[in-house]
């Protein structure tokens, strides 16, 4: 007679974690569709990455900013507003965290619109914000494709980091 009892597999925790987030993504577009409170929350616990600022280390940037009087551009705000239900994803970052070249151009144009509102620059050209992003993409098309290479290599050693699945030597050794 057989006294042992076979247990079932359990998944490896980092694919239990990927189905959780999966799920929470799909109830999160199911509350969207149905414009059901909490969405964004259910968005968030899905896309949760520990690289991301948190809500209270927001919250507490916000306060220092105010209470010292610091002009602050709040960026996820600003790149939460061009973003499918406000949830901010692929289309304004390159990963969990760095903004694409859009979402950069995005935050420089608020930054000198700031400055021009409170008079720390002037401009005489009405159409400032169509030159500036002219002359972003004008930079971005003069990138050439080694760059393009390096910043993939460096993603990728990135994401594996994030995951804890790094390993080796860094991408490059600082002076």
């Amino acid at each position: 007679m057989n006294d042992t009892v076979e247990v079932p597999a359990r998944p490896a925790p980092r694919k239990a974690v990927a189905a959780t987030r999966r799920w929470l993504f799909r109830l999160a577009s199911v509350f969207c569709g149905l414009s059901l409170f909490g969405a964004f929350e259910l968005f968030c616990a899905a896309a949760d990455c520990p690289l991301r600022i948190t809500t209270p280390l927001e919250t507490a940037l916000q306060e220092a900013a105010e209470t010292n009087h610091v002009p602050l551009i709040n960026a996820h705000e600003l790149l939460r507003s061009r973003c499918p239900h406000a949830i901010i994803g692929k289309n304004v970052l390159v990963d969990h965290v760095h903004p694409s070249f859009r979402g950069h151009e995005d935050i420089a144009v608020a930054i000198a619109d700031w400055m021009l509102a409170a008079g720390l620059l002037t401009s005489t050209n009405v159409d400032w914000k169509l030159a500036a992003q002219r002359e972003c993409r004008t930079q971005l098309q003069s990138l050439d494709d080694l760059y393009f290479l390096r910043g993939r290599r460096a993603l990728e050693s990135l994401k594996l980091w994030a995951a804890g699945r790094s390993g080796g030597p860094p991408l490059m050794q600082l002076p």
